[in-house]
């Protein structure tokens, strides 16, 4: 670096020793913390304004010894090898897939009243209240076993997004859709149908897991009394994973590759700065490895300045990856450790307009042997359906 030609020549010379360390050690730490994936090639950074400070020399990458090689950057990055990504200290984490695959159907009973509620993101699309096959056959299924003659509630509810009256219209239409299809099954049952909008949320909406939040208080409920019903809980009414030994893959260190998107959607951004621009969404295979199955999504930008992140790009809190078996009515969640998610950041990297940003997580293993499944990204958003399912072993 230049040294400045006025006085004091040390104190200077010490601010740019100073900066040239701090800098150092920033870009020391940046090739040596953790990541799960490497930023592509084609990401931008946002420009930091130079200081303009006498005597002292804006650092560059070239005054470092230029971009690190392969090799380094290998070394660099977290790879995931058996067992998972490893902590800090080295040691394996291990993420328990309970709680992370979910079921249409929750019951619940307490002495001799039944609560079964079945979850709208897996009974009907997008703003919709038209069920799929497989979803009359499930509730069909469920009302089997409910007392001759009884009396079986139907209640509708959604989630805070909306307005009052575009929920309740929602709500009511959906319970009356399952009504239909309990009427049709089991015509000696007395029925109750209602519509309750957001007025009787299931959980407040609100911090870092909103989006959950929003998707637990988006169901249809049926009660029903049955003497002498067995109690029971949420969670054992859950299916259990299957579980089976990790096999790794080789280190996920490239750029993204825009033709190995096999079903995409272009669709608006529901909320935040970017509100209302358009962005590409799409999937490739997901891919089943031992226990886990491997999903990546890629969103490009289509407009707007500056640098756009996942985060940005989907609502800055509306993120809400799963993959959706639609024909078993099973939906399975990122996993997670402790609060962390086996997955790419969401704000760390980002794209510009027309550059794919691609995101990557991991789920539980597929309870059953399905050729392809839908993957969801917003609930805003339409599934990307028939989803590829290649297994890996």
């Amino acid at each position: 670096m230049r040294l400045p030609t006025r006085a004091r020549v040390p104190r200077r010379t010490a601010v740019a020793t100073a900066t040239l360390v701090g800098a150092v050690l920033t870009a020391a730490a940046a090739l040596a913390a953790p990541t799960a994936l490497a930023a592509p090639a084609h990401a931008s950074v946002a420009p930091t304004d130079a200081t303009d400070r006498p005597g002292v020399d804006v650092l560059t990458v070239d005054d470092l010894g230029g971009m690190p090689d392969d090799a380094t950057v290998s070394r660099s990055v977290r790879t995931y090898g058996p067992g998972g990504p490893r902590e800090y200290s080295g040691r394996p984490r291990h993420f328990d897939p309970q709680g992370t695959i979910t079921s249409v159907q929750q019951v619940q009973t307490r002495g001799d009243d039944v609560l079964v509620t079945l979850a709208s993101d897996l009974l009907f699309d997008v703003d919709s209240a038209e069920l799929a096959d497989a979803a009359r056959q499930r509730v069909t299924e469920l009302v089997a076993d409910v007392p001759q003659g009884a009396t079986l509630a139907v209640d509708g509810h959604t989630d805070s997004v909306a307005s009052d009256a575009y929920n309740q219209d929602l709500s009511q239409r959906r319970a009356q859709a399952v009504a239909d299809v309990v009427a049709a099954a089991r015509p000696d049952l007395a029925l109750e149908v209602r519509g309750h909008g957001e007025s009787a949320l299931a959980v407040p909406e609100s911090g870092d897991d909103v989006a959950e939040d929003r998707a637990r208080n988006r169901r249809v409920e049926l009660r029903h009394t049955a003497a002498g019903a067995v109690s029971t809980d949420t969670e054992t009414a859950r299916p259990e994973p299957v579980t089976g030994e990790y096999l790794p893959g080789e280190p996920r260190i490239s750029g993204v590759d825009a033709a190995a998107v096999v079903v995409e959607h272009v669709v608006e951004v529901p909320a935040g700065d970017d509100a209302g621009t358009s962005v590409r969404v799409g999937v490739e295979p997901v891919v089943v490895r031992g226990s886990v199955a491997r999903v990546r999504i890629h969103l490009t930008p289509l407009e707007g300045d500056g640098r756009h992140t996942v985060y940005g790009m989907t609502g800055e809190g509306s993120f809400y990856p799963r993959v959706i078996d639609p024909v078993n009515l099973t939906t399975y969640r990122v996993l997670r450790e402790t609060g962390i998610e086996w997955s790419t950041s969401t704000v760390l990297a980002a794209t510009v307009v027309d550059r794919p940003l691609r995101y990557e997580a991991y789920v539980a293993r597929p309870l059953h042997d399905v050729a392809t499944v839908d993957v969801s990204v917003l609930p805003e958003w339409p599934r990307l359906e028939g989803v590829p399912v290649v297994r890996d072993e």
